[in-house]
């Protein structure tokens, strides 16, 4: 048990905010996996995708992140 509190203390989130920032980022990569599969057949019908959704995900990943840290200071 302690891998996993010691994985929220450095975190600094407490486990529900944990759980909703996992969960946050869990549905943003479920949007955009389809695409990257349907881009990994077919790189002719979607030019520069790769480049688009990392520079999506990156962003919201940090938001996310940052919004549950501040909320436990």
């Amino acid at each position: 048990m302690s891998f996993f509190t010691r994985h929220l203390k450095d975190s600094k989130l407490s486990y529900y905010e944990h759980c909703m920032c996992a969960w946050v980022f869990a549905m943003l990569h479920l949007m955009i996996v389809p695409c990257a599969i349907l881009h990994g057949i077919f790189p002719f019908l979607i030019p520069g995708l790769g480049k688009r959704l990392n520079s999506k995900i990156r962003p919201r990943y940090d938001a996310v992140v940052e919004f549950f840290q501040t909320q436990n200071r």
